[in-house]
This record gives C-alpha cells, sequence and structure tokens, in this order.
C-alpha cells in the first residue's frame, strides 16, 4: 500500500448556474492594465463590488469547504477574501509562472474558456536529490500537472503552489476571475509562545 503523506490539496468546484448578463457586462467592461503576458483589471477588489455578489458567495462557500476539508481551523479561525481581480488573456498571450505571497489559499474561477485547448499548469519545484527517467507521469513524479479548464470551473490551492497557463490559441480570449485570501482572528498559541493576533 502506499499512503498520500503531505499531499497538496487541489480543489475544483463548479457554478451551477450561468452568470448573469450583469455580472458579464461588468466583468467585460473593467478597465485594463498590462501584467506579465497577458493583462489584469486595474480593479484589485472586484469581488467587493455588489455586482458579483452572488459569485462572491458561491465562491467564498467553496473557500469554506476547501479549508474546512484541508486546514481544518479552530473555530475563530476565518479564511477570508483579500484581493480579487480578473485576468484577460488574449490570443498568444500567456499567464507567466507565478505564486501569491501574503495569502494562505487562492483561487481561480473561469469565465470564458475553451475546455478542449485551456488548462491550468501546476508546477513541483522542489529539490530532487536523484532525478531519475521516468516511463510514465504520475502524481508522485511528475514536476507539472495540469487540469482542463471550463466555464464555470473553480479551482482553489495553496497560495505558494506555482502555476501559470500557456499561450491563447488563436480565436480566443481567455478570462478568469483570481483571487486571494488570508486569516482572521488569533492563531497560534499564548502558552506556546507562537500567538498572533489578526
Amino acid at each position: 500500500m502506499i499512503y498520500n503523506l503531505f499531499p497538496t490539496p487541489v480543489g475544483h468546484y463548479k457554478i451551477e448556474r450561468d452568470l448573469t448578463r450583469a455580472e458579464l457586462k461588468f466583468i467585460n467592461k473593467q478597465e485594463k492594465k498590462q501584467n506579465e503576458g497577458n493583462k489584469t483589471s486595474v480593479d484589485h477588489y472586484v469581488l467587493k463590488n455588489t455586482k458579483l455578489l452572488k459569485l462572491n458567495t458561491f465562491l467564498e462557500e467553496s473557500l469554506k469547504d476547501y479549508v474546512d476539508h484541508t486546514l481544518s481551523p479552530v473555530e475563530g479561525n476565518d479564511i477570508y477574501i483579500t484581493q480579487s481581480w480578473i485576468n484577460y488573456t488574449e490570443e498568444g498571450e500567456y499567464h507567466h509562472k507565478h505564486a501569491h505571497p501574503n495569502s494562505i489559499v487562492s483561487g481561480v474561477f473561469y469565465i470564458d474558456t475553451d475546455p478542449k485547448r485551456d488548462r491550468i499548469n501546476f508546477f513541483n519545484e522542489g529539490y530532487k536529490i536523484i532525478q531519475l527517467e521516468t516511463k510514465e507521469w504520475n502524481a508522485y513524479n511528475s514536476r507539472s500537472w495540469w487540469y482542463e479548464t471550463d466555464i464555470g470551473d473553480l479551482y482553489l490551492f495553496p497560495s505558494s503552489l506555482p502555476h501559470s497557463v500557456f499561450k491563447v490559441p488563436e480565436g480566443k480570449t481567455r478570462i478568469s476571475l483570481s483571487f486571494n485570501t488570508f486569516v482572521k482572528g488569533a492563531i497560534g498559541s499564548d502558552d506556546r509562545l507562537t500567538e498572533l493576533k489578526l
């Protein structure tokens, strides 16, 4: 038997509705600025807008489920969404490999994507003492892994996990909403001299 010791949890959730016309209008009308390889919204707190209130509820509920099943924090340590922004990746553009500092869990929600060609790529950058030639890739020996993305998909993962998007194919603009999170409350322990009040 092989045990999964200290695995990296990647959560996959699906919204059970189409985005409304008002939500899509808000998303498509955002002022954009250049990022490395693509563009992002100038507004870095889009989920605070009342036009995305219902979407924000779905994201928060999914985040709570993910956190409860992975981190399982004590009562009073609530993980909440901090910054949120929209990514616009046009034909020939890409989203560079990166991670999210000053965040615990990060999320990407897919608004417009081609499920046959679009994917999110994750990378295992831990040091390898020995690197053997591989006959078959799996979750233990891979240096990278990808998941297909469809409209309405949400992926949640540790913010330290590097990820990217390869070049978008011709004739398509890929739109996603990303967010970061942090914790509220007192973490650690007064007795163990690790207490931090947030």
